[in-house]
């Protein structure tokens, strides 16, 4: 498994899609590409969703990026959702798609909490 990502068994908090979850919220996207930044494979979140994100983020965006723990398939991740008008994208670098299987065009389950880097259980230790 590389740095950065691990599967996570509590998937209680995906199941419940469009509705704010353990600190988090719950929704369906599909898998695409967009010609963004890298890595150009991203889920699309939902518009009442980012709404939500959103609020949640007041004064920890970057960037207009938002700092999440994200989970997919069981496979939690640290990342940092990507503005696209009025909704975000969550970026799926090869290591998180190869874990969960997911491809182009697939709709998946994704579970987002807003955290700041150093609150992150997915974090990376800088050294």
């Amino acid at each position: 498994m590389r740095a950065g990502t691990r599967r996570v068994h509590n998937l209680s908090m995906i199941r419940h899609p469009g509705r704010v979850t353990h600190g988090g919220i719950g929704f369906e996207g599909d898998v695409i590409e967009w010609r963004g930044p890298a890595p150009f494979v991203y889920v699309e979140v939902p518009e009442d969703a980012s709404e939500v994100i959103r609020a949640d983020a007041a004064g920890l965006t970057y960037w207009g990026q938002v700092p999440v723990d994200a989970v997919i398939d069981g496979v939690g991740f640290f990342t940092a959702l990507f503005p696209r008008g009025d909704a975000y994208l969550v970026p799926l670098t090869r290591a998180v798609r190869d874990r969960t299987g997911a491809r182009l065009g697939d709709r998946v389950a994704v579970e987002v909490r807003v955290t700041p880097r150093e609150h992150s259980v997915y974090r990376v230790p800088r050294g």
